[in-house]
């Protein structure tokens, strides 16, 4: 039932202009399109906005840290063997292009001696260098190709790709791993840093609790047991703040001798890395591993450049054409081109082909093995960080409730000191407790980034975490 518009009363009607199926079809299409459009521009923007955070969030590295990084003799030794790959690649390319050889031959008689009274057709001066031969040269231009080789040249060439790929992935794995070094070094560095400067702290707070213990101690109002406990305590507290000096100057040593940079280069590490990292721990995926698909792409490499090798008992096929220009001394346009069609198949080679084979075979196999070593050595180290972490989590929320009751406890004894008969000792005792579970924080905050960065490493996440492929120089 349609309805017909009035100036006063709304009544039905039959009059209402009819619209077409196909009309009324197509208007909900065209509304449809525009929804779609609509709908994916949003989510192409919301994509864009992803991933321009995600870039955002890099860690972006100083120069001199990214040098640092990418000098490592390790991260050297893989280049080069990345480069060494690039260009046995273009070796192979270059073995099946066509060769192009030109040469000039000619001879010319210095100094002869024959005896002409000989008449015999087989005397020395018909088998010397004739006159018509003397002065002679000759300019012959070849060009050659193998033309069926059974795809002994496919199967090279993959190799020396899949052995490429191969070299980029243990290139990334070994540039994750120093990484990894630099970040846990810089973690140390932060701990036994903030670690000092606790021990300084309440170095000088019990140091002016032991001038007052010592001049009650002479003016006999406490026992001088209580003086030598005091001083014990503050000799002991002391030996633990030097053995954190040295810790810190050992570490600053290894920041230098180990990358060649100074602690002001890496101190800011681990406080962007705790912004930056994820919430939780990623997996390692063995399928994804670039350890382990390294392995995987030299294994191929190595199939494929073992089929090669067996294609290598069925014959060859090589053209050949040759054009010769005769005699340039006085050139009379006298040449020939020749075409060459040659079949080469080796029929025994004392077994070298097979013994090559076989040895490829065990280097496969000894492959596999370091792949499954690799799988498994990952799995442990992944079940360890797991463990670890919930241990650390435990312990740094222990030693946050513990230092807030120990905290309590020493505000309570400061306020209470000059009414109550609380002894100094009894306060210094409490400094120095409350420090101990103060260094148990920072060991569990230290412990915590630390597995993230040899989680992150192992899962392949530590890496696009941070701005590092500038320093990164090609071939």
């Amino acid at each position: 039932m349609h309805i017909k518009r009035t100036v006063g009363t709304i009544t039905p009607s039959n009059n209402f202009p009819k619209i077409s199926k196909f009309r009324l079809l197509y208007f909900v299409f065209c509304l449809f399109t525009v929804f779609l459009s609509v709908v994916s521009f949003g989510i192409s923007f919301n994509n864009a906005q992803a991933d321009e955070y995600i870039e955002k969030q890099k860690i972006e590295l100083k120069q001199a840290v990214i040098n640092a990084l990418v000098t490592q003799p390790e991260i050297q030794a893989e280049s080069a063997l990345l480069c060494q790959a690039i260009f046995e690649i273009g070796l192979i390319k270059a073995q099946n292009k066509p060769q192009i050889t030109a040469q000039i031959v000619g001879q010319s008689q210095f100094v002869s001696n024959f005896d002409s009274s000989i008449n015999d057709e087989d005397n020395a001066q018909s088998r010397g260098l004739g006159d018509e031969e003397d002065g002679i040269f000759d300019m012959r231009l070849s060009v050659s190709k193998t033309l069926w080789d059974w795809n002994r040249y496919e199967y090279s060439i993959t190799s020396k790709e899949l052995s490429h790929i191969s070299k980029q992935y243990k290139r990334k794995v070994a540039l994750s791993n120093k990484l990894k070094e630099l970040m846990q070094l810089s973690l140390d560095y932060q701990f036994t840093k903030n670690s000092l400067a606790i021990g300084l702290e309440v170095q000088e707070q019990i140091s002016d609790f032991m001038t007052s213990i010592e001049a009650k101690g002479e003016a006999g109002v406490i026992p001088l047991i209580n003086v030598r406990r005091a001083k014990l305590l503050s000799i002991d507290f002391e030996g633990q703040v030097e053995k954190t000096k040295n810790q810190l100057d050992r570490i600053e040593k290894e920041i230098t001798t180990s990358f060649s940079l100074i602690p002001s280069d890496i101190v800011h590490f681990p406080q962007l890395f705790e912004q930056h990292r994820p919430i939780e721990l990623p997996f390692f995926n063995e399928n994804t591993s670039i350890a382990v698909a390294s392995v995987g792409f030299e294994i191929s490499a190595m199939m494929n450049e073992n089929q090669a090798i067996s294609l290598e008992n069925k014959p060859i096929v090589y053209g050949t054409v040759t054009s010769s220009v005769f005699d340039l001394r006085d050139f009379e346009e006298e040449y020939e081109i020749i075409g060459e069609l040659s079949v080469s198949m080796p029929l025994y080679d004392g077994g070298s082909n097979l013994a090559r084979q076989n040895i490829l075979n065990w280097q496969i196999s000894g492959l596999n093995a370091e792949k499954d070593r690799i799988v498994q050595l990952s799995i442990n180290r992944q079940t360890t960080n797991f463990s670890y972490l919930n241990q650390s989590k435990v312990a740094l929320l222990q030693a946050d409730e513990e230092r807030k009751s120990m905290q309590e406890q020493l505000d309570n004894m400061l306020a209470v000191s000059g009414n109550v008969a609380i002894s100094e000792l009894s306060i210094m005792e409490q400094m120095v407790k409350l420090s101990q579970v103060r260094v148990k924080q920072l060991i569990g905050n230290r412990d915590i980034n630390q597995i993230f960065a040899d989680q992150l490493d192992l899962a392949d996440s530590l890496l696009p975490l941070f701005t590092i492929s500038s320093g990164i120089k090609e071939c």
